[in-house]
């Protein structure tokens, strides 16, 4: 949540990225380039999701929409999409180049996103713009392939439960509004790859 144009994301990072180093969600600070701690997690459940290796995170994308609207209107939706790909482009380039992998965690709905980043946390927004989550990744050393079909479920159960700290800051003082947006929003919620009919894992969300 930077105060500049930029964009809409949150590791939480980018108006809407969350990253999860070790057992801590922790959001990212613009202004600061530095990470903010959220929350700890309970570290007997973080090992059980992530296994042993300590060569691995978690990195969450979501997005503030206000953050577009201002300067696109209603189609701010698209354009946050646009970003959230360029994200994961860059960090997919970032990791590459460190000879590490990227992988998108298909099981993760938006709902379990949300809880797990915090974002869901009305008490910490109050008349604050809300983030969107979009996407979950893994980043590791190893082949990422093992964490795919992850259940969350653990995870997500202690994030609900973790000690939570710190409050979102509003970024605009008026507002226009555009219901599109949240319209459009709402009926694309993600429920997660196993309540999608059908679903499959395609092989390029691994890189």
């Amino acid at each position: 949540r930077d105060e500049e144009e930029h964009h809409d994301r949150a590791v939480h990072g980018h108006d809407g990225k969350v990253e999860l180093w070790r057992h801590h969600p922790a959001h990212e600070t613009d202004r600061e380039h530095a990470l903010e701690e959220r929350c700890v997690l309970d570290l007997d459940v973080w090992r059980g999701f992530m296994g042993a290796p300590d060569e691995t995170f978690l990195v969450g994308l979501t997005s503030i929409h206000w953050r577009e609207a201002w300067k696109y209107g209603e189609r701010a939706f698209r354009y946050c999409q646009h970003d959230v790909g360029h994200a994961l482009g860059a960090l997919r380039l970032a990791a590459g180049m460190l000879g590490w992998r990227l992988a998108l965690l298909p099981t993760w709905s938006d709902r379990d996103l949300a809880r797990l980043l915090g974002v869901d946390r009305d008490g910490d927004y109050a008349d604050a713009e809300r983030e969107d989550p979009d996407c979950l990744a893994i980043v590791s050393v190893h082949d990422p392939s093992a964490w795919l079909g992850q259940d969350p479920s653990a995870l997500v159960s202690a994030a609900a439960g973790g000690s939570w700290r710190g409050a979102a800051n509003r970024l605009s003082a008026n507002h226009v509004e555009w219901p599109i947006i949240d319209e459009v929003a709402e009926a694309t919620r993600y429920p997660g790859e196993q309540r999608c009919e059908g679903a499959t894992v395609p092989s390029v969300l691994v890189q």
